[in-house]
């Protein structure tokens, strides 16, 4: 079956699971979503200080982001923030973890085309990046992205398809529903925000949504930032009106007294949400 609409789940909260074969052997892999008819994954991998292993080496496209610690792949070292994406390759790509690391490890079906020689892998840190206005790549109804940026990471020149960081301010508020008619991938990587009736989203924040589905209205206490990925082409975006939004983003905003212990912070998730 293909994989679940997911709206959303926190990430560290799955249980980890060891990795017993395979060219991660060693690590423990939290799985967030699966494609139980193609094969394809996203799962957040923790890798032990020594660990070391494989990747790639298949007709499956891999794309990797490190999260915490650092990972060396083929002799090129992701540090936190680093971004790879590793092409079907006819032979594995040593990897190695000095470090306790955490990497979100993206896995798609099998590609048509025959895997490539093994060619020097290209690395994006995301912190040596510029952010630029998503006005600038929608190019439609700029007037409702105002304040969001971002950094593309990649645009998969088959499908279209996206891979890229987003953030938003202190205090953003989007008082509509977006919808976008491709797959929605998403983990949140700092900050907070309301998604609607769903609830509030925080660090580790994570959700897989099918197209043409609405969310929103949003807003963030203290700003946001997000790893984000499409599949089936690119961020074409509609916009919906929710009524009544304010009272949503309202209930939202008073549930954050200022000064407040982060351990007493109700960032407003909905059980179950």
């Amino acid at each position: 079956m293909a994989r679940q609409h997911i709206e959303f789940v926190e990430a560290f909260d799955i249980r980890a699971r060891a990795i017993q074969t395979g060219g991660l052997a060693g690590a423990s892999r939290r799985e967030l979503s699966a494609d139980e008819e193609t094969g394809a994954s996203t799962a957040l991998v923790s890798l032990p200080g020594g660990w070391s292993g494989e990747l790639g080496g298949s007709l499956r496209p891999v794309e990797l982001f490190c999260l915490r610690g650092a990972l060396e792949v083929d002799g090129v070292v992701l540090t936190h923030g680093g971004y790879a994406y590793l092409p079907p390759a006819d032979v594995p790509r040593p990897a190695r973890a000095e470090g306790e690391s955490v990497v979100l490890i993206m896995v798609e079906p099998v590609a048509a085309a025959a895997p490539e020689p093994s060619v020097p892998l290209d690395m994006l840190n995301i912190r040596e990046m510029q952010w630029e206005a998503v006005r600038d790549r929608l190019g439609d109804r700029p007037e409702r992205a105002e304040g969001i940026v971002v950094k593309l990471l990649r645009i998969d020149p088959a499908s279209g398809a996206w891979t890229w960081v987003s953030a938003v301010p202190p205090e953003w508020r989007a008082g509509y529903a977006e919808v976008h008619p491709t797959i929605e991938e998403c983990l949140m990587l700092r900050g907070d925000c309301l998604l609607g009736t769903s609830g509030g989203m925080r660090p580790g924040s994570y959700f897989y949504r099918p197209g043409m589905i609405p969310h929103g209205p949003m807003y963030s206490h203290g700003g946001a930032m997000w790893f984000f990925r499409t599949s089936g082409g690119g961020l074409a975006t509609q916009y919906v009106e929710v009524p009544g939004w304010e009272q949503i983003v309202n209930e939202y905003v008073g549930r954050l007294d200022f000064c407040a212990p982060a351990e007493q912070q109700d960032r407003g998730r909905t059980p179950g949400g």
